[in-house]
């Protein structure tokens, strides 16, 4: 639309003949008008800065000038009490208070200490051994040549299968409550009964067969979803990720769900990879849900490629990113301007000394800047981690708006040009048919 209207003033310049000094006036009138209306991929540095919270109260974000101070906030957030954009989802329904406790505040060990893998469950078969000396409760077995066996004798009772009421039953003993207890707990329950009974007596209480509580359930983006059993010394988180053929996806893409009574707790692979203590044990009951899902930051503006680009490695710092795009166009981007949109804490904005947007959300939109053109620009993008959905905007160099119109002129004059050169060659042909 702008070329056109600009070709038709061209056209009644053209046979009005005005003078040299009105033409340049309405050229550069033109211009100016033109700028406002020049394509652009997003706002201008100083279109975003006038409406930051700083200068306008009333705005909906907040925007940050990346420096050491405000690094090392972002970074000890990060090792702390940060969500990806994943868990920062689970945390609008409430469901991530318990996730953070667990994996990013307090040591995840807390949660495996009250496992008893060892604890006898409903359905579980017990072998029991009772070693009698010489009360003669139990039937004295005759050896072969006729004579009673003396000395401390064992008996080995038939196998006690754990029934409804978590109860087995011992001959002279009585019935026993067995479940939820270890098994020496069990053995030392049956001789203290039986010592109104036998001299000395002495039991041996072993695990013939786990028939109980003794799975839990791997699901999700695993090559064998399956019911894995728990050991009697203890399963952990990976030892049944692993029975289940292991993750379908690279650890730092694969998200961990344990959902455990009627709470879930999360971890993204990596993470327990590289802290032993998220390694937690299972009990019986857990779920595990493995999700294979690729985080990504989406790159605008005047950079090397425009587009939706999947993390490639467990931290990825913005170094990196601008890399991965292609890096800012040296041509017509802003190097002092590189823009990163993300959502954070309220109560981290004002650790950091800036002013958040006014409302009373939890979380709120924030615009970080990276200067290129400090000498210490690029440690800054070193140390700045990327994070799942982060937009990165590249801002357009002020000449851009120059450059625009000045091809914008070139493509009004182009046809001019082209009938000019038309009608010159008509003359010039008939000129010679003459």
């Amino acid at each position: 639309m702008i070329l056109r209207s600009l070709q038709m003033i061209l056209l009644v310049l053209m046979k009005s003949k005005p003078s040299p000094f009105f033409v340049i006036i309405l050229l550069l009138g033109a211009f100016l008008a033109g700028c406002t209306f020049m394509p652009s991929s997003g706002p201008s540095l100083s279109r975003v800065k006038s409406s930051a919270s700083e200068k306008n109260p009333k705005s909906s974000y907040t925007l940050i000038s990346l420096n050491k101070k405000v690094l090392e906030i972002i970074c000890s957030t990060n090792s702390s009490s940060m969500l990806s954009k994943s868990e920062q989802r689970l945390d609008l329904c409430s469901r991530s208070t318990v996730m953070q406790k667990l994996f990013r505040l307090n040591p995840p060990e807390l949660l495996g200490a009250k496992v008893n893998n060892d604890a006898v469950m409903g359905g579980d078969i017990l072998e029991i051994t009772i070693f009698d000396s010489g009360g003669n409760l139990f039937a004295t077995p005759i050896m072969p040549n006729g004579l009673a066996q003396t000395g401390s004798i064992p008996h080995t009772l038939p196998p006690q299968i754990i029934d409804h009421s978590g109860e087995i039953m011992v001959p002279y003993a009585g019935r026993i409550m067995a479940r939820g207890k270890m098994l020496s707990q069990i053995q030392e329950e049956i001789e203290t009964k039986l010592k109104t009974k036998i001299i000395d007596p002495q039991v041996v209480v072993t695990m013939s067969s786990r028939k109980g509580g003794d799975t839990v359930a791997v699901l999700g983006d695993v090559k064998t979803p399956s019911l894995v059993s728990l050991s009697f010394g203890g399963t952990r988180l990976l030892d049944a990720i692993a029975q289940a053929g292991g993750s379908l996806g690279k650890e730092y893409e694969t998200m961990i769900t344990l959902n455990r009574g009627s709470t879930s707790y999360f971890s993204r692979l990596s993470a327990i990879f590289n802290n032993p203590a998220k390694n937690i044990p299972l009990q019986f009951g857990d779920t595990l849900v493995v999700r294979v899902r690729t985080e990504r930051f989406l790159s605008f503006g005047v950079n090397g490629r425009l587009s939706s680009v999947p993390f490639n490695c467990d931290h990825l710092t913005l170094d990196e990113a601008l890399a991965m795009v292609g890096g800012p166009d040296y041509n017509a981007a802003n190097p002092s301007a590189i823009l990163i949109y993300r959502l954070e804490p309220r109560s981290l904005i004002s650790e950091m000394g800036f002013l958040p947007p006014q409302g009373d959300s939890a979380v709120v939109p924030v615009i970080y800047r990276l200067d290129l053109t400090q000498a210490d620009g690029f440690f800054m993008a070193r140390n700045f981690k990327m994070r799942d959905h982060d937009v990165i905007y590249t801002t357009d160099a002020g000449s851009m708006g120059v450059l625009k119109f000045l091809h914008l002129l070139g493509g009004m004059f182009t046809p001019l040009t082209q009938v000019g050169g038309a009608a010159a060659a008509t003359a010039g042909a008939a000129a010679i048919a003459l």
